[in-house]
């Protein structure tokens, strides 16, 4: 009765381990041969926008645009999430030449009222960095 109870429970501890130790091994060597990008060139004069900039990818994309001098403007579709996303640029960077605006891209009206104060308020704009998501209800007519 004994007999099989051992290797079923060694099997079922040492199998996912394995697993997992297998996937940071492959994380790990991939991270290995990525090259990353090494340039230091300024973006001083510059102004990007860059959607989807409070989280992810679009929030590490700002704060290195930051870093390079650029004039960042970040756009994100909450309220809240805009004020917590400035705290972090502005605390992460050091630079005070960012700026976090509302706008929510399910919404013509808030894309609206975003160029509208983007073009009343900016000199220029020389990138647009487009990262945020959208999901889309498919509705098919029938």
């Amino acid at each position: 009765m004994l007999e099989g109870t051992l290797s079923v429970y060694a099997f079922i501890i040492i199998f996912p381990l394995a697993i997992v130790g297998g996937i940071i091994f492959i994380i790990r060597m991939i991270i290995r041969k990525t090259t990353w990008c090494e340039s230091n060139e300024s973006l001083e004069g510059k102004t990007i926008i860059v959607t989807g900039g409070s989280f992810g990818v679009g929030r590490a994309l700002a704060v290195e645009l930051a870093r390079r001098g650029a004039r960042v403007v970040v756009a994100c579709r909450t309220k809240a999430r805009r004020d917590s996303t400035a705290f972090f640029l502005r605390k992460r960077t050091g630079s005070f030449n960012l700026r976090v605006m509302f706008m929510d891209l399910n919404s013509l009206d808030t894309v609206w009222e975003f160029a509208k104060e983007f073009a009343d308020t900016e000199d220029r704009l020389d990138a647009i960095i487009n990262n945020a998501g959208n999901i889309l209800e498919i509705t098919t007519v029938q």
